[in-house]
């Protein structure tokens, strides 16, 4: 039942145990989700320690837990790596949380300590984002990460519009007003049946209160969801108000190059 429950509202990894993401948009295998849960992932870790393209498309040939273990041996340099004894040079300068955070995961692999500078930050940075009480595990809200996920999008789009988190949507803002809000959700959606009942709610207690603004619900796009629709709903006070329902492509993920 615990894993039920894990793999309906998060995705990621226990150890061994992988929670990956639903099949849609050419997503349909483990290799093929396991890329696309490399790629989203970085919404969320820091930029010193991101998977790149080539990491996303070659780690993803593998259970998680050893994509995630190739990454910190592919962010360890080891000429900035000190095995007990630091240089006695003046430029280094000990980073001590990145000492005590990467001493604490090799405790388990290796029997000696390391040293390290603020060349190493960005491995510290993956081990605390990664590795949890001795195990790499790694769970994500599916709804968060997507939503993550299009306000980075948003942001490379229209770097001349403010774009707004306001937790339950993504309001995007030019010239001091709102010319569209995207409420979204990780939803495997059927345009004959779409179960959209909450975010409609929301869509149409947004639009009664400003009803000059455009309202868009966004999902992952799939073969039975590839083209937009217009609802006209019951509620609305404008009588002649459609929303728009709008499939979101994650394809160019799989098309990544170095």
């Amino acid at each position: 039942m615990r894993n039920n429950i894990l793999e309906f509202n998060k995705i990621g990894f226990i150890n061994e145990i992988e929670f990956l993401p639903n099949f849609f948009d050419h997503f349909n295998s483990k290799q093929t989700m396991r890329q696309l849960f490399l790629n989203l992932i970085n919404c969320m870790i820091p930029d010193n320690c991101r998977f790149n393209k080539y990491e996303q498309k070659h780690f993803a040939k593998y259970n998680l837990n050893i994509a995630f273990k190739s990454k910190v041996k592919n962010l360890r340099p080891i000429s900035n790596v000190f095995i007990t004894k630091p240089p006695q040079a003046k430029s280094f300068k000990l980073c001590k949380n990145s000492t005590l955070i990467i001493n604490s995961f090799d405790s388990k692999l290796v029997s000696r300590s390391l040293v390290s500078n603020s060349n190493l930050v960005p491995i510290a940075n993956f081990i605390n984002f990664s590795f949890n009480k001795n195990k790499f595990e790694l769970l994500i809200d599916k709804d968060f990460l997507f939503h993550e996920f299009i306000i980075k999008k948003l942001k490379k789009i229209h770097p001349d519009k403010m774009i707004i988190d306001e937790g339950n949507c993504v309001s995007i803002v030019k010239d001091k007003k709102v010319v569209l809000k995207l409420y979204n959700s990780w939803k495997t959606i059927d345009k004959k049946k779409p179960n959209i009942k909450t975010e409609l709610d929301n869509a149409i207690k947004d639009i009664n209160k400003k009803p000059k603004n455009d309202i868009y619900l966004i999902y992952p796009k799939n073969k039975n969801f590839d083209k937009h629709i217009e609802l006209k709903v019951e509620g609305i006070k404008d009588n002649n108000y459609k929303i728009k329902i709008i499939p979101y492509s994650l394809r160019s993920i799989l098309r990544q190059t170095i």
